[in-house]
């Protein structure tokens, strides 16, 4: 017959084990309940979400809980605004989860669409130079949540460079969350042309035209995969029209003229819309991070690349003539 005093040892071992079985049971089946936005309670949940959920890699970067936004955040205008929060955004009845994930030095803005399965939609906003001081946030509008966009902007004034808080209400159109579309009128567009130039690397350089009856030619000149020549194809009616839709949106003859990063060594593109009566904008974008809508029609532009069938331009040259 075993002690007592080994007896109640033993006992005692096997209760810790319960224990420590029940508590690593119960976080398994709390991690297994976080497959939805919806059930994300607390930051903890929010930012083990992200992680494993998102394939984001975790290694120094985390959720800022209470005070720690605060202090990483370089700029006081954005400092009373919480690191995370919930709120159909996309009005399709589904959570979405916005969050400002951090490495201890820099804000990294980030919102994640919900659906009724685990195919989750990430966009982020890490805009221009990624910093500490931009902020992805909620606030409750006159009908519904409201996404707001905040950064710290370049300008240069009387060529001196300065910078301010910029904030942008945001709204989800055109397959991307993008500057509220409120255009002033459906402008009839009779040619889209656009390019881009080298950087230092390997940017991709070409330039594609589409004119009205949504026939495209692509020159592709350098970094553009198997692409290298003059191409030609038809663009479908629907992909034509998303365009259009998108160029009306961003009411794009309000934008300015010229846009710019603060920093050095990357490409510029040339947006150039002609319209119907002769008037026409062109955006010159180095950096190609004027807004948000415009990076989401640049993003388009450069998909048509690969996302069209496209026929070499074959040129006869005959050296009997």
């Amino acid at each position: 017959m075993a002690h007592p005093m080994v007896l109640c040892h033993w006992m005692n071992s096997m209760r810790s084990i319960e224990l420590i079985l029940l508590i690593l049971l119960c976080t398994y089946c709390d991690r297994q309940s976080l497959n939805t936005i919806e059930n994300i309670k607390t930051a903890r949940d929010a930012e083990y979400f992200i992680f494993q959920h998102l394939d984001w890699e975790q290694e120094d970067h985390f959720l800022p809980r209470n005070g720690q936004l605060v202090d990483i955040l370089r700029c006081e205008e954005l400092k009373s605004f919480s690191s995370w929060d919930i709120a159909d955004i996309s009005d399709d009845g589904f959570e979405d989860l916005i969050a400002n994930i951090s490495d201890d030095d820099r804000i990294f803005p980030l919102v994640i669409l919900g659906s009724n399965s685990n195919d989750f939609e990430l966009h982020s906003f890490w805009h221009e130079s990624v910093d500490a001081c931009q902020l992805i946030s909620v606030r409750d509008g006159l009908w519904k949540h409201e996404l707001v966009f905040s950064r710290e902007k370049p300008f240069y004034v009387d060529n001196d460079f300065t910078t301010k808080i910029v904030s942008s209400t945001l709204s989800y159109n055109y397959g991307g969350l993008i500057e509220a579309c409120v255009p002033n009128q459906e402008l009839s567009v009779e040619k889209i042309t656009f390019s881009t130039d080298m950087c230092f690397g390997t940017c991709p350089v070409f330039k594609v035209s589409i004119d009205k009856s949504n026939k495209a030619v692509l020159n592709a000149q350098k970094f553009n995969e198997d692409l290298n020549g003059i191409y030609y194809t038809q663009l479908n009616r629907k992909l034509y029209d998303e365009l259009i839709g998108l160029i009306n949106c961003l009411n794009i003859q309000s934008l300015d003229d010229n846009y710019a990063v603060n920093w050095t060594d990357d490409q510029t593109s040339i947006l150039e819309v002609r319209f119907r009566g002769g008037d026409s904008k062109k955006i010159v974008d180095y950096g190609l991070q004027g807004t948000l809508g415009l990076k989401l029609l640049y993003s388009k532009l450069f998909d048509l690349r690969y996302s069209q069938e496209w026929k070499k331009l074959i040129i006869m040259v005959n050296y009997n003539s």
